[in-house]
């Protein structure tokens, strides 16, 4: 979309070469001693970004995020990033969808896709490859330096792919851990040659580049997708009801000037300005893709459920919620329904209710045997770690996607026990 924008701070001429919450003690103390918000406005300032944001903590504390200096009006930007300070992959024929944690079942095809590619731009970059001398390359490689300490460290960061195996065991659900693991296995595979200090600093480079970067749209018409790591915008938070979109800005058709930031309503001095990351994500490609996941959303689903189960009737089951309605937020309750297999109507052949949700409640039991702890035991457990500074914040983020995993399934279980009950065969009946 063409963009108009406020003159940048001064031009920036350096080229792209293309070789192709709540996170406690440690992220304060990270961000402490880089002093990110003043990290952040003059690294905009001597790279020619326009903003009308500063990055700083909510009110009362929280995650650190862009809000507004000055009143916004919609479709004003409030961020402007140069397109050569960009890492930039261009799609390939061939290339891995990445579209779902239960996709690849083996490590058989190992293929590339933008994840890894800009994973090896980024560790190039910090590996000063374009030389520690002067000209545009080297410029770049040390504004690239200077923004990975904006980054999260990889202690920090709960990215399946990053996490050990004692951390990946703690999700308590063995087809995300099972999906980490593959994961890290191919992008090991695929960063063997990259430059970079461990396999833990490749992991911590294509969690970044899997996570903060955006889908852009193609050079040109018949042209795949196009995806950048767009520094200074990688910094919004995210929100189910967004106020602001990322936009490719200026320039000729099928290039771009900048990357801008726009309101798509007004916005106060002072309001934070969130994008958001998904909006129809499940929490387990939220937590593959990002490493965190929301308490509740109505987008959270329980993972595919294997062919063969008989789905329930739709109008069945709204009887039974009008009779037996749970006790549950409509967002959850919207979730949990709609991890159900649901038909309309009544279909010959088709097992009876009581059957259909009986065999729903025997799948759900299996997918819940690897609770490991209860509800109540997460709750505590996040309860007694606000109260210890030193915790560890990736363990933080675990234990809150498998807390809200864990309330989705008790939801469902309490659905399909009422409509089992609502559908008792007559013999059953008291």
């Amino acid at each position: 979309r063409s963009l108009t924008l406020p003159p940048p701070g001064r031009d920036c001429r350096r080229e792209v070469s293309r070789p192709g919450v709540y996170m406690g003690h440690l992220l304060a103390l990270w961000a402490l001693a880089t002093d990110q918000p003043a990290t952040f406005g003059r690294l905009a300032s001597a790279y020619g970004v326009y903003s009308a944001v500063v990055l700083a903590e909510p009110p009362g504390g929280g995650e650190r995020g862009l809000f507004c200096t000055r009143a916004v009006a919609a479709g004003e930007p409030l961020l402007a990033v140069p397109w050569q300070l960009c890492l930039v992959d261009e799609d390939e024929p061939g290339d891995d969808s990445l579209e779902s944690v239960w996709e690849q079942q083996s490590d058989a095809a190992a293929r590339p896709a933008r994840d890894v590619r800009l994973a090896a731009q980024l560790l190039a970059q910090l590996a000063g490859d374009g030389g520690d001398g002067g000209g545009d390359a080297a410029e770049l490689s040390r504004f690239w330096r200077e923004w990975s300490a904006m980054l999260p460290p990889a202690a920090a960061c709960a990215h399946p792919m990053t996490l050990p195996d004692a951390l990946l065991e703690e999700l308590q659900h063995a087809p995300l851990a099972e999906a980490g693991r593959r994961q890290r296995r191919r992008l090991l595979r695929l960063l063997a040659s990259a430059p970079a200090s461990s396999d833990g600093q490749r992991a911590w480079a294509t969690a970044m580049c899997s996570s903060r970067p955006f889908r852009l749209p193609a050079r040109a018409e018949g042209r795949g997708g196009r995806t950048a790591f767009v520094p200074f915008l990688d910094m919004a938070n995210h929100a189910a009801s967004p106020n602001c979109e990322v936009q490719g800005a200026g320039g000729a058709p099928g290039a771009f000037e900048a990357v801008a930031l726009v309101a798509t309503r007004s916005l106060d001095a002072g309001e934070e300005a969130l994008i958001s990351y998904g909006g129809t994500a499940t929490h387990a490609a939220l937590f593959s893709g990002f490493g965190f996941a929301p308490a509740e959303s109505r987008s959270d689903r329980l993972e595919p459920l294997p062919a063969g189960l008989a789905p329930l009737s739709g109008a069945a089951l709204k009887r039974t919620l009008a009779a037996r309605p749970p006790e549950a937020s409509p967002a959850l309750l919207e979730a949990a329904l709609l991890s159900l297999p649901l038909r309309r109507g009544s279909s010959a052949g088709e097992p009876s209710e009581h059957a259909a949700a009986s065999a729903l409640l025997a799948w759900l039991a299996d997918t819940s045997s690897d609770f490991a702890t209860s509800e109540a035991q997460d709750e505590a457990t996040l309860v007694g770690m606000e109260g210890e500074p030193a915790h560890d914040p990736r363990f933080a983020a675990v234990v809150r996607y498998r807390l809200s995993r864990k309330r989705l399934c008790r939801l469902v279980a309490e659905v399909l026990e009422a409509h089992r009950r609502e559908h008792l065969p007559a013999a059953q009946r008291p």
